[in-house]
């Protein structure tokens, strides 16, 4: 029995550490302005997640194992996308159409994961919550409207809708999951929203220093948070 413990927490040690150098890899091209690297590590992250979901399959949760999956997956297309904007704004679009794919996921794996609406659930009763997402995603398209052109003035509302949706499904957990479920999946939603807000507001009103790091930072802790949260899922009381 010893041994075996050992043994995963070796393969444990392994994954983290995978994963810790594809993140310096990336997070150093950034840093060092080298482009090569962001290349060559930015489409792994997303991979490293996928791979780490799939190792904690269990089939008592395949139905939001594959939902969430469906969600990486698309996320890791819309990096790959977005790797290519300066080669056209078709691009930018294209990425931004993978995200709301892999959002409306977002929403649907958080709704089979304790976030649907009940009578007891938060946001039924207390629906103000909702206004408070609806108010930031108003304001922020507000401030990026006159620098958009004609499709991503469509484009944009779309995809806000569908983030500040994967945000209050998130939210809508709460009490219904376990609190460390709870905790990893809406801080990821709320860096996720962090990280998007950055791209938009450094792509369509002003770069600010350091756009691509806080960019990058962000939406890695999103996807792990929201990743361990999912993986640790269990409705309130099952311990």
């Amino acid at each position: 029995m010893q041994k075996v413990v050992e043994a995963n927490k070796s393969t444990a040690v392994i994954w983290y550490l995978t994963g810790a150098v594809i993140v310096a890899g990336d997070l150093t091209g950034r840093v060092l302005e080298l482009p090569l690297l962001d290349y060559i590590f930015k489409p792994l992250i997303m991979v490293w997640i996928i791979l780490f979901t799939v190792k904690h399959w269990t089939v008592e949760k395949a139905t939001v194992y594959k939902l969430l999956l469906g969600a990486f997956v698309f996320s890791w297309l819309g990096d790959v996308l977005l790797m290519f904007t300066d080669k056209g704004e078709h691009f930018f679009t294209a990425g931004l159409a993978a995200f709301l794919v892999a959002q409306c996921a977002y929403v649907i794996t958080f709704w089979n994961a304790g976030g649907s609406f009940t009578k007891s659930s938060l946001l039924s009763r207390q629906p103000w919550w909702i206004g408070i997402f609806i108010l930031y995603g108003v304001g922020l398209y507000w401030l990026l409207l006159p620098s958009l052109g004609v499709v991503l003035k469509v484009a944009v509302p779309l995809y806000e809708i569908s983030i500040l949706g994967m945000a209050v499904m998130a939210l809508n957990r709460l009490g219904k999951v376990s609190s460390s479920s709870f905790s990893y999946t809406f801080s990821g939603a709320l860096l996720f929203m962090l990280s998007d807000s950055c791209i938009a507001v450094s792509r369509f009103i002003e770069p600010f220093p350091y756009a691509s790091l806080v960019i990058m930072v962000t939406y890695m802790a999103a996807q792990f948070l929201i990743m361990k949260g999912i993986i640790g899922y269990k409705k309130e009381g099952q311990y």
